[in-house]
């Protein structure tokens, strides 16, 4: 007992440390060498944003000994299962979504459909995978941001096997709906999003309409990113349209808006980052060229993550 004791001791001062001296993240955050439920899941959320996730679940584990509200534990465990489905662990990452799918938190439970929906489309299980989806907009009928992701989810699962017909359906249901969001940080990452699958639907469906919609929505996200001062966001948001551009043969507007794109990350001053910053997680501490999917939870939940340069 002393010495598990000893070890959870060590363990905390580890995460403290690492937080205080890498992160910057102010020394209110932990009041002394015992964190909180909150506190810890707020050092989870760091590690999770900057990439290290094995340091997150890590950061999780340590509230095992704490006591909990029902609340917590549920917000635990869906960090847990959004976690190990980041990392691979598909088995460990169900076992959690269980718990949250036996709760009575709505949100919590459209976000758990999402993440297992995902975990079934990675393993190549489309149908199931579908099915998952379709309950996660069930539930989130009349919660627009929840349903928006939810849709946004499906709409790439559906275009990753195959089904553009259902992913057809899915956008026109939903276009106007993205189209007339607000510029919350959540809300900008759903439009780059949306517009990204946009672009592949119209390849897969001969559906010229769609890139210009696309590139209209990318336009609005990174107007909303400058004017919220999302940095990273704007820069992926103009990189993303420089690229649509380029597709369209529109080489001299795809330059200038790929060269905006440079220049807002050059011109970041790093002293001025926080980890509240947008920054796209990546697997492990390697940056990877792939794309992402938004579960229902304001997570961002990745088969296939963004790069980010940090």
């Amino acid at each position: 007992m002393v010495q598990a004791a000893h070890r959870r001791t060590c363990r905390r001062q580890v995460l403290i440390a690492a937080l205080l001296t890498c992160f910057l993240w102010p020394a209110s955050l932990i009041a002394d060498d015992t964190p909180s439920v909150q506190q810890l899941i707020r050092i989870a959320k760091v590690y999770q944003e900057r990439g290290y996730r094995q340091q997150a679940v890590a950061a999780l584990l340590e509230t095992d000994h704490l006591s909990q509200t029902d609340q917590e534990l549920v917000q635990l465990n869906l960090s847990l299962a959004q976690l190990y489905f980041e990392l691979g662990e598909y088995p460990l990452s169900q076992n959690r979504l269980k718990l949250v799918l036996d709760s009575t938190e709505l949100k919590s439970r459209v976000a758990a459909y999402n993440i297992q929906a995902a975990i079934l489309s990675t393993l190549n299980q489309p149908n199931a995978a579908s099915s998952q989806y379709k309950e996660a907009a069930r539930l989130a009928v009349g919660y627009g941001d929840l349903a928006l992701t939810t849709t946004t989810n499906h709409m790439r699962h559906e275009l990753d096997h195959g089904g553009w017909r259902e992913a057809l359906a899915l956008a026109n249901a939903s276009i106007n709906s993205v189209s007339s969001l607000d510029n919350k940080p959540e809300f900008i990452e759903l439009r780059i999003s949306f517009a990204e699958l946009l672009l592949k639907l119209s390849h897969a469906s001969n559906e010229n309409a769609f890139q210009t919609q696309a590139l209209q929505i990318r336009a609005i996200a990174a107007e909303h990113a400058k004017e919220r001062g999302l940095t990273r966001l704007q820069s992926f948001a103009l990189g993303y349209h420089g690229h649509g551009l380029l597709n369209t043969g529109a080489i001299e507007p795809a330059l200038d808006k790929l060269n905006s794109a440079t220049l807002v990350i050059e011109n970041m001053n790093p002293v001025r980052r926080s980890p509240g910053d947008y920054l796209p997680v990546t697997s492990g501490d390697q940056p990877s060229e792939n794309h992402q999917i938004i579960d229902g939870s304001g997570i961002l939940a990745f088969t296939k993550p963004l790069p980010r340069g940090c």
